[in-house]
């Protein structure tokens, strides 16, 4: 496997996000009928990109926030995505003080912090969650754990050994190209 150059940097939905163990917040008193929060990510400079939101999912009460690179000004602010509930008050952390307590944390397993959102019923029903073939979706790593591949790093993308078999040929053909020049000029 090569990493080179990436393609496609005007892409809007480009990412390089990881993740953090311990990326978690853990929903206080959450009722399990709220299942997903909304993320409304707000850069403080334009430079730092335009601002979105993305859904995450409760699970086992926590759910995940990515964090953004440590010089990015940001604030994140968290809600739950219901119509049969609402949030007394949204979380809001900004992306400093989320990578402090992210990198504070000892426990690789656990959350960064807590949180009640103090829900209280609307009064209207959220929509159920539409399963193909009634199947739960899997959110656990498939590939071959413990499995380390092989990785060139190269700056324009091409394979080390590769360039090297290439620039044998180059300079071989130049010799045979140079030799038979100087040979017709003798004759």
């Amino acid at each position: 496997m090569t990493i080179g150059k990436a393609t496609n940097y005007e892409r809007s939905n480009r990412s390089s996000a990881i993740h953090l163990s311990n990326a978690y917040l853990s929903v206080k008193n959450n009722i399990p009928n709220v299942r997903f929060y909304t993320v409304n990510v707000h850069y403080a400079n334009l430079r730092d990109g335009k601002d979105y939101k993305y859904l995450t999912e409760q699970r086992s009460g926590k759910i995940y926030v990515n964090p953004l690179p440590g010089d990015v000004d940001a604030t994140l602010t968290i809600s739950p995505n219901s119509t049969a509930y609402k949030a007394e008050k949204p979380y809001t952390i900004s992306n400093k003080q989320l990578l402090n307590a992210i990198f504070s944390i000892r426990d690789e397993k656990g959350s960064y912090a807590s949180y009640d959102f103090k829900l209280a019923k609307t009064g209207k029903e959220d929509k159920a969650l539409p399963l193909f073939r009634g199947v739960e979706p899997r959110y656990a790593y498939e590939g071959d754990l413990n499995t380390e591949a092989r990785i060139k790093i190269s700056e324009d993308g091409r394979e080390g050994g590769n360039a090297a078999i290439f620039m044998v040929l180059v300079v071989i053909i130049l010799g045979v190209v140079i030799y038979l020049v100087i040979r017709k000029k003798k004759k």
